[in-house]
């Protein structure tokens, strides 16, 4: 029973380091990053890479926590972020467990199967909800290039995920 919570302590720990260097780096360095109003975002990229390496509980909670504070430090509507990272992690944790090698080259499929679906939730709540088709071309385009440079950052955290999964499966034979 002790081992059980024991592993949930350093799990919770674990992922919670990560998010909050994530997060840390999203908000106060990524934006000096920016290349023509283009910046990294670690956000989609992190979500994949916990969730491929650990259950849809993690990656769900993962996102969602992640989200959260996305939505309060942003300028967006509330909530956003929220949902689409917790289905980001959702949907690549429930893969993770069924069908994905937990590989680099797996990661970097499902990060632009990810991104390809925020892309599209993306144009449908700017075009449809609120209904600015003016500013359409302009964050297809930044997204796009916001994809591929946030795709720089792809192997370290798959490789921090892959590391903080080792760790915690080797505190769990203790």
């Amino acid at each position: 029973m002790f081992a059980r919570h024991r592993s949930t302590i350093n799990k919770v720990s674990a992922y919670g380091l990560l998010l909050l260097a994530v997060m840390l780096l999203q908000t106060t360095f990524m934006h000096h990053l920016a290349i023509r109003d283009v910046k990294p975002s670690l956000l989609v990229v992190s979500v994949v890479c916990v969730a491929l390496f650990s259950d849809y509980r993690t990656g769900t909670v993962f996102g969602g926590i992640l989200g959260l504070l996305c939505d309060v430090s942003s300028a967006a509507v509330f909530g956003y972020y929220t949902l689409m990272l917790m289905l980001i992690g959702f949907c690549v944790g429930v893969l993770s467990d069924a069908a994905i090698r937990r590989s680099l080259p797996s990661a970097l499929l499902v990060y632009f199967c990810a991104y390809a679906a925020y892309f599209v939730i993306l144009i449908l709540t700017s075009v449809v909800v609120v209904g600015n088709f003016s500013v359409l071309p302009y964050r297809l385009r930044v997204t796009f290039f916001e994809m591929l440079y946030s795709l720089l950052f792809l192997p370290v955290l798959y490789f921090a995920a892959k590391k903080i999964s080792a760790l915690l499966a080797s505190l769990d034979r203790r």
